[in-house]
């Protein structure tokens, strides 16, 4: 009597619970099953149709994401955030044809990096924080020893800066120069 009251699916459900013998948590386990099971073969299905948009608005999308990309790519690789250097490379995506052949972004980013040199005795906090692991405060802290101390001598002075220990000297070296460093160096090399 009490499954009068239940609708007409429940108890067909019921009754095949029962033909098959199982109990009623393993009959929902089953049924759980089953329908994760048809819900994902719908929805691969359902995305694996062809998709309705036409590919010429994907590209152009794409050209447009280019060019901006290689705005904020050339800007960073540089670290002048007012113009743009057209050497650095985009990254290459998979079956582009467009792309040039053997275009490192990495390394071409590199390269325009370490093409922009930074003057430690005449470089702005903002041309400091350009530099790897200079954040604000250490750049802060560079222009006030330049200011209490005097210009910098040496690239190896900056070990005087709180902050700025072997390890990160040793990746600025590349990226920073002192300008009489140069002079210095060749009046003692004359002088053996």
């Amino acid at each position: 009597m009490k499954h009068e009251l239940k609708p007409m699916a429940i108890r067909t459900l019921f009754r095949v619970q029962q033909a098959v013998g199982m109990t009623p948590t393993e009959f929902r386990a089953v049924s759980l099953f089953a329908f994760l099971l048809f819900a994902g073969m719908t929805g691969k299905r359902i995305l694996d149709r062809p998709h309705p948009i036409d590919p010429a608005v994907y590209a152009a999308a794409d050209a447009a994401f280019r060019a901006r990309a290689g705005e904020v790519v050339g800007r960073a690789a540089v670290g002048n955030l007012t113009s743009y250097d057209s050497t650095v490379a985009l990254p290459v995506l998979p079956g582009d044809s467009s792309a040039p052949a053997g275009g490192d972004t990495v390394r071409n980013a590199r390269r325009a990096a370490r093409a922009s040199i930074v003057e430690l005795n005449t470089a702005s906090a903002r041309e400091l924080m350009t530099l790897p692991r200079i954040g604000p405060a250490i750049a802060g802290r560079i222009l006030e020893h330049r200011a209490r101390n005097g210009p910098f001598r040496f690239v190896d002075d900056l070990l005087m800066v709180r902050g700025i220990g072997e390890k990160t000297l040793e990746q600025l070296r590349p990226l920073v120069r002192v300008e009489n460093q140069r002079a210095q160096e060749d009046s003692t090399a004359s002088n053996r």
